[in-house]
């Protein structure tokens, strides 16, 4: 039934109506917007989601939706398509790019760095890893490397056995750790 409202109702609304599930529990009511889109959506179910018990019923578990882009519509503007969470892009399509989009090495890079900074790992840009993993040059994971040393506020021991771990191409080639203050 969830395929169904997708394709009924668009990957962008059908996301929407997800994301406010949390909302809805907590006020046991719709906003304004909510009407439209279910009206939309009580098309393919054959029954009202106007109901709020229906609505939570059929979205409890809902999976957010994926939308497939294609390679020319990644190139043509990569910052757009990588900072939407919805989009399912290929990681050599960031190798591409890597080197003729400071714009999106830099979103990468602070995402990474920001993760260090918080958490001392790399557990919150989990996806950032993922999309450059097995996919850069060692001498781009080395100036990743001395990006997070330099914005991230921690000390290198915290994070570095964890970087070496996730890059290992890069390891012959990091500089070495700083001393401390």
């Amino acid at each position: 039934m969830l395929e169904d409202i997708l394709c009924r109702i668009g990957v962008d609304d059908y996301n929407k109506l997800v994301r406010s599930l949390d909302d809805v529990k907590r006020r046991q009511k719709f906003r304004f917007w909510h009407e439209a889109l279910l009206e939309r959506a009580s098309a393919v179910t054959n029954q009202p989601l106007t109901n709020i018990e229906t609505f939570l019923k059929i979205f409890s578990n809902a999976p957010l939706a994926k939308r497939t882009i294609s390679k020319e519509d990644f190139l043509s503007d990569p910052m757009k398509f990588w900072s939407d969470g919805d989009n399912v892009i290929d990681p050599e399509w960031i190798a591409i790019v890597w080197t003729h989009c400071p714009t999106l090495v830099d979103a990468i890079s602070y995402d990474i760095a920001r993760s260090v900074s918080k958490t001392g790992e790399f557990n919150l840009a989990k996806s950032s890893v993922d999309s450059i993993r097995d996919r850069l040059t060692p001498d781009q994971y080395v100036s990743l490397y001395v990006y997070i040393r330099d914005e991230s506020d921690r000390l290198e021991f915290e994070w570095r056995p964890e970087f070496c771990r996730l890059f290992p191409e890069s390891v012959a080639m990091l500089p070495k750790e700083l001393e401390e203050a």
